[in-house]
């Protein structure tokens, strides 16, 4: 049985990948694929889709009005 993954622990990791400079925010969220297990992705892709993200979408737009330094 899959673990569902909330939104707020995929934020979380994804701006622990932007502090360690592995993505930038400009990057699309279909990218953080490779950051992830088969499993754990498909858990995360499908809580995003739920959540009205899409795969094209920035990372950004998943973390909402934030300022990034590195872009």
């Amino acid at each position: 049985m899959m673990t569902h993954i909330g939104v707020e622990a995929i934020q979380d990791e994804v701006r622990r990948l932007i502090c360690h400079g592995l993505v930038r925010p400009s990057t699309a969220i279909a990218q953080l694929r490779c950051y992830f297990s088969g499993r754990e992705w498909c858990a995360i892709e499908q809580e995003l889709l739920d959540q009205d993200y899409q795969m094209g979408d920035a990372i950004s737009d998943l973390l909402g009005c934030q300022e990034w330094s590195e872009d």
